[in-house]
């Protein structure tokens, strides 16, 4: 995470590997099938903080996930998660 900590307002930008968790459940007549898969993936953010007070600050920032998963051993399937995020709202730093 890379921050300018100067001022009221403070920009940030970060980016880093992330941790993805998926399971899959198919339940079809006469099939059932349930899989779970773990892998590595990109974080990434920017946004900004201004700071209302000494403690209280407002933010808003983008954030961007993405993971490759392979369902391979029963059920053949490949998928990409990928999500955009907007997200905003009220901290406090002590």
């Amino acid at each position: 995470m890379f921050r300018y900590p100067n001022g009221r307002l403070q920009p940030y930008i970060g980016f880093g590997p992330g941790i993805f968790f998926a399971r899959v459940n198919i339940t079809e007549q006469g099939f059932e099938a349930s899989q779970s898969n773990t892998r590595v993936g990109v974080n990434a953010k920017i946004g900004a903080e201004f700071f209302i007070t000494r403690h209280v600050a407002v933010f808003g920032e983008w954030k961007y996930n993405w993971v490759r998963f392979n369902f391979d051993e029963t059920l053949g399937i490949a998928a990409t998660y990928n999500m955009h995020l907007v997200a905003g709202g009220l901290s406090y730093h002590f």
